[in-house]
């Protein structure tokens, strides 16, 4: 019986245990394949201290079947989804186990800016176990080259929160960025809008010597005493990889991820005139009542499983969609992007 190797977001476990080496060549091969040694894969990492390991065998899988590869670096979660987007790119995948303890790191795939969904991971899954990889001849091996994807991720964003509101003229925010890929993306995307950006933790270091990755009230007590001892008007904080978003107000209360959904459905609710809200049954009422009160309606999914429906026909109608703490703005892409909600929620 093949392994299950993916869980509701992605393969994460420990990279003695389970997201090892052999694994990340392995899944290379798989993904190669499954292009059929063909097109152009990103490959992006976000600061843990496993990251050039896995990265290192994850690429020489991908070359091994023919397959191009494009090296973005140390980048959010966002930004490799959005690059999969890009005319010529086939797929790409992070290297990131997103708000688990540092021992832990794996892997998420994406096509056109959504995850994969379960045929395309059992696709994976079955190479994997049979080891049935292509295999490219000598002359055929795949090339590796490197760009920085960055500011073309952060001006197509900014593109899209211009078009919802203006420049902001100096609001003072916080920014928590848990020394992850997010560091170096927040903060310049905020300034851009005019906002008088302060951080902390933003120094990239894969140990998470600041705080635990996740942005759970019990690992924000430091970004939440600041709030409550400073005049910011709003403090935001980032997991490992930057998909993730939590809000503390300026009273250094933490604001409950419900709420914030709520504000990002309710805005694109009346935007749009209606629509359809996607959100995990994890989340709570709160969302059906904003939602409704606006003139849209709400369909909720299992957690894991709000790709599966965008990548069905009646995808097409959601305006937004969200598990706790990670929007996925569809206007702009079909990714769980924390750095635009840091961005639209400001």
């Amino acid at each position: 019986m093949t392994q299950k190797l993916f869980g509701t977001s992605g393969i994460r476990g420990s990279i003695i245990e389970k997201s090892t080496p052999d694994l990340a060549l392995g899944l290379g091969r798989a993904l190669g394949s499954f292009l059929n040694g063909k097109g152009v894969v990103g490959v992006g990492i976000d600061t843990r201290t496993s990251r050039e390991m896995l990265r290192s065998a994850l690429i020489g899988g991908l070359l091994s079947t023919g397959t191009h590869v494009v090296d973005l670096g140390i980048a959010p979660m966002p930004t490799v989804a959005y690059y999969s987007t890009i005319e010529g790119i086939s797929s790409s995948v992070i290297i990131t186990a997103s708000h688990n303890p540092p021992t832990d790191n794996g892997f998420k795939f994406f096509v056109s800016g959504r995850e994969f969904i379960r045929s395309e991971e059992e696709f994976l899954e079955n190479s994997v176990h049979r080891k049935d990889y292509k295999v490219a001849p000598w002359d055929k091996i795949g090339q590796l080259s490197k760009i920085d994807i960055k500011m073309d991720y952060l001006t197509t964003v900014k593109r899209f929160l211009l078009s919802r509101g203006g420049v902001s003229k100096g609001t003072k925010v916080l920014v928590d960025l848990a020394n992850g890929a997010a560091t170096e993306y927040t903060p310049e995307l905020l300034g851009d809008l005019g906002f008088s950006v302060t951080t902390m933790n933003s120094h990239q270091d894969g140990h998470f010597p600041g705080r635990p990755a996740e942005p759970s009230p019990r690992n924000l007590g430091d970004a939440m005493k600041m709030a409550a001892a400073s005049d910011f008007a709003v403090t935001m904080a980032h997991d490992g990889d930057g998909d993730r978003l939590a809000v503390i107000d300026e009273e250094g209360e933490f604001i409950d991820q419900n709420r914030v959904i709520a504000v990002f459905a309710r805005d694109e609710v009346e935007r749009k005139g209606g629509g359809i809200v996607l959100a995990s049954i994890d989340t709570s009422s709160v969302i059906d009542e904003i939602v409704n009160s606006a003139g849209g309606s709400v369909i909720r999914m299992p957690l894991g499983s709000l790709q599966e429906f965008l990548a069905t026909k009646k995808g097409k109608d959601v305006i937004l969609a969200s598990e706790p703490w990670k929007p996925i703005f569809t206007e702009l892409g079909w990714w769980m992007d924390g750095i635009t909600g840091a961005g639209r929620f400001a």
